[in-house]
């Protein structure tokens, strides 16, 4: 195996990153905890013109991360851990930062889960209908 590569990203990430250098004006809403990671994913945001205004968690689990194996052929195996992404909640959002856009783009890959399931990695977030987000019925 080859060197490893470290690079800040995510779906919603990325997209806001693809937005600003064409002159969109863009900004990130997302948890990161007070670690390396978090102040690498901050840093990184913020140097491609996204506007990134969130504090970093002091407490809970650490920074999101994605374990990503590539095989010659291009074929990829993903091991994510959410950390303390999961744990967004309304009350991480001041109102000076949700008032300074007028359009939104949602990454609803947590929407309805309920707080701290999502970190248990026994437990698979629900849907309305009681199965879970990869179509296994929950308990």
């Amino acid at each position: 195996m080859g060197p490893g590569l470290e690079a800040s990203g995510g779906s919603a990430a990325n997209t806001m990153a693809g937005i600003a250098p064409f002159g969109g004006t863009a900004g990130y809403i997302g948890k990161v905890a007070a670690d390396q990671l978090g102040e690498v994913f901050a840093h990184d945001m913020r140097s491609v013109g996204v506007s990134f205004d969130m504090s970093p968690a002091t407490s809970g689990p650490a920074t999101a991360r994605c374990l990503i194996l590539v095989t010659p052929d291009a074929q990829r195996s993903m091991n994510t851990f959410l950390g303390i992404s999961s744990l967004l909640e309304p009350s991480d959002i001041t109102a000076a930062t949700a008032q300074k856009w007028t359009s939104a783009f949602l990454r609803g890959l947590l929407v309805g889960c309920r707080v701290g399931q999502a970190s248990d990695p026994t437990s698979a977030p629900t849907s309305p209908r009681g199965r879970s987000s990869n179509g296994v019925d929950a308990e």
